[in-house]
C-alpha cells in the first residue's frame, strides 16, 4: 500500500462524516485511512460503523481518552499502518480532490523524506485566504525547523513511514505542537535536500472548537486582512463561500466542492488565492513605505532639533559671562553682545 492517512478525532461525529467523505473522493486510491478515536462516544461510534461498512479502506480504532491532544493515541494507531508513506487529515479538514495525488508524486523521488502543499483557511463566515507561509523560504523554513513558528495545518505534510524509526512518532508528552514537532524533527535528520513544497492550495483549513474556546484568533482577523475583505469588490469573489444560517461551515464548502461545479469551483480558489497573496504583499508593502516615509521625516526633524540645539550651544559659549562682562566694565571695555 502506498499511503497510509492518519485522522485523530474527539466528539466532532458532525463533521467527521465530512472529513471522511472528502478523502473517499480523492483521485488518487491506493490509501487506508486510519480514524483514531480519542474518548468518542456513541454518536462517532455510529458514524464510524457505517463508514467502514462503506469503505473497507477505513479503519477504526476507538482508543480511551489520552492525555491532551492524544498523540499517544495516534501512536498506537500509526503502529498498524500499512502504507510507505504517512499523511494527515483533520476531523474538521477538507481535502481538495488531487491533494494526495500531488503530495505522492512528489515520492518518486528515492531521496525525498517530506513534502507538503498549501492550505486556504476558512472562517464561520465562509471567507477564505491562503496561508501565508511558503516553507521554501530558506529563512522561514529555519524558524520552522527550529519549531519558533509554523501557520501550516497538519494536514499539509505526507513523510516516509520508515522515519518512524529513526525520529519516533509523536511525542505524548506535549501539550501541543505535536505536528511541528515531528515535521522539524524529520527535516533535521533528513536535511533540507530531503523536503519538497507544493506552492499550491489543497485542502480547506477550518478553525478548530478548541481555538475558538481558547480565544486563539485565524489569520482572517490578523494583518491587513480584516481590510481587504472589508473594501468591496478588493478579493476575489472565490474568496467568499456562501454559508446559511445553521449550516456548518464545512457543509457549505463540502456541498461546493463535490457539487457539478466542483472542480471549476476547486481552480477558482486556488487562483483567487494566488491573486489575494499578491494583494495582501502590496498592502504591506504599503504599510511598510509609510513607516518608512514616517521613520525618515522623523529622522530629518531630529537632526534639524538637534543642528538648531547646537547652534544655540556655540552662540552662546561665544557670549561673555557676566563675570567677564562686569570685569570689562570696571576696566572701562566693551562688555561685548550681552
Amino acid at each position: 500500500m502506498r499511503l497510509s492517512v492518519l485522522m485523530p478525532t474527539h466528539e466532532r461525529p458532525e463533521t467527521l462524516r465530512l472529513a471522511m467523505a472528502s478523502v473517499r473522493r480523492q483521485e488518487f486510491e491506493d490509501w487506508e485511512l486510519l480514524v483514531c478515536g480519542d474518548g468518542c462516544g456513541a454518536e462517532t461510534e455510529a458514524v464510524m460503523a457505517e463508514a467502514c461498512r462503506t469503505d473497507e479502506r477505513i479503519r477504526w480504532f476507538p482508543l480511551p481518552k489520552a492525555p491532551g491532544f492524544g498523540y499517544a493515541n495516534r501512536n498506537l494507531v500509526l503502529q498498524q499502518a500499512r502504507g510507505e508513506l504517512i499523511g494527515f487529515a483533520a476531523h474538521d479538514n477538507l481535502v481538495f480532490t488531487d491533494h494526495w495525488a500531488r503530495l505522492v508524486a512528489c515520492f518518486d523521488d528515492p531521496d525525498l523524506a517530506l513534502a507538503s502543499s498549501s492550505a486556504a483557511w476558512i472562517d464561520d463566515a465562509g471567507r477564505l485566504i491562503p496561508t501565508i507561509f511558503n516553507l521554501a523560504d530558506r529563512a522561514l523554513r529555519a524558524r520552522f525547523i527550529a519549531t519558533t513558528h509554523n501557520r501550516m495545518p497538519a494536514n499539509a505534510f505526507v513523510y516516509r513511514r520508515a522515519l518512524h524509526d529513526t525520529v519516533g512518532m509523536w511525542d505524548p508528552t506535549l501539550d501541543r505542537r505535536g505536528d511541528l514537532d515531528l515535521w522539524s524533527r524529520i527535516l533535521r535528520h533528513a536535511g533540507e535536500g530531503a523536503f519538497c513544497y507544493l506552492p499550491v492550495v489543497s485542502f480547506l483549513h477550518f478553525r478548530g472548537l478548541w481555538k475558538a474556546a481558547a480565544g486563539i484568533g485565524d489569520p482572517q482577523e490578523e494583518g491587513v486582512w480584516p481590510r481587504l475583505f472589508a473594501e468591496p469588490g478588493r478579493l476575489p469573489p472565490a474568496l467568499t463561500l456562501p454559508v446559511p444560517s445553521g449550516v456548518l461551515p464545512q457543509q457549505a464548502a463540502f456541498e461546493r466542492l463535490h457539487g457539478p461545479e466542483g472542480g471549476r469551483w476547486q481552480d477558482e480558489v486556488r487562483a483567487a488565492c494566488a491573486l489575494a497573496l499578491e494583494s495582501n504583499a502590496w498592502e504591506c508593502e504599503v504599510a511598510w513605505m509609510a513607516e518608512r516615509k514616517a521613520a525618515l521625516k522623523l529622522e530629518q526633524t531630529v537632526a534639524r532639533r538637534e543642528a538648531e540645539i547646537a547652534e544655540l550651544k556655540q552662540a552662546l559659549r561665544r557670549r561673555p559671562t557676566f563675570w567677564q562682562r562686569l570685569a570689562a566694565r570696571l576696566a572701562g571695555k566693551p562688555a561685548g553682545p550681552s
